[in-house]
């Protein structure tokens, strides 16, 4: 989930090069709607998306797949919030 197009396709050519399949959301509707869709085994979220903040999406995974993996992306990171983060199951 990365509202920065041109930097979320950089990470997805990359991903499927190494033969991941890769699915791509602009803001939390667009994921929560790929979610209920699709299975996922990872998700790499950026923590700022326009204003809002993916972190309200981890539990979201978290409950579709409990053994996803998650890694957060962000250029604004605090101690509290990569707290808040592990605590509501981001991996790192």
């Amino acid at each position: 989930v990365e509202d920065d197009e041109v930097f979320a396709q950089v990470i997805s050519r990359a991903l499927t090069q190494r033969e991941y399949a890769a699915s791509h959301a602009l803001d939390i509707q667009a994921a929560q709607s790929l979610l209920r869709d699709h299975h996922f085994h990872y998700a790499i979220l950026d923590l700022n998306l326009g204003g809002q903040t993916s972190l309200s999406l981890i539990p979201e995974l978290k409950k579709s797949n409990p053994e996803i993996q998650i890694l957060i992306l962000t250029g604004y990171a605090s101690i509290a919030t990569a707290v808040e983060a592990i605590k509501l199951g981001a991996d790192n």
